[in-house]
């Protein structure tokens, strides 16, 4: 399953946290962040509806 995020990050710290909060969910094969496009794209199997 892939599914496409848009985000409005502003800085690095916003990133990181973000990112280990996705890294967390069982199931995530894949995680990219496009800070200029604002997209956050997750790859896996994983239950979309999950909480952070």
């Amino acid at each position: 399953m892939e599914i496409i995020f848009g985000v409005s990050i502003h800085d690095n710290k916003e990133k990181r946290k973000v990112l280990k909060a996705i890294a967390s969910v069982q199931g995530i094969e894949s995680i990219d962040m496009n800070m200029n496009d604002k997209k956050l794209t997750v790859i896996g199997f994983f239950d979309p509806n999950t909480r952070c």
